[in-house]
């Protein structure tokens, strides 16, 4: 049981991290501690809450500077 309540933890954000890592960044972890394990988890779903919200502003960004770049090119 001890055993478990530890790599249980260590797996999902194991797993979490990989699925994050090739680009599925709406995935977060699900530790439900108040330990250091739990400490981890928040702070890796705050790091992954910043990277989405930065990566979908760059994408807003890009669109309006092609949009942009597509108007002066008309002119």
């Amino acid at each position: 049981f001890l055993t478990k309540k530890f790599t249980d933890p260590i797996r999902d954000l194991a797993n979490t991290a990989h699925l994050f890592g090739i680009g599925r960044l709406e995935y977060r972890v699900h530790i439900q501690s108040n330990d250091e394990l739990g400490e981890l988890g928040n702070a890796f779903n705050l790091m992954a809450t910043h990277i989405e919200d930065t990566t979908q502003k760059l994408e807003r960004d890009k669109d309006i500077i092609s949009a942009e770049r597509n108007k002066i090119a008309v002119i």
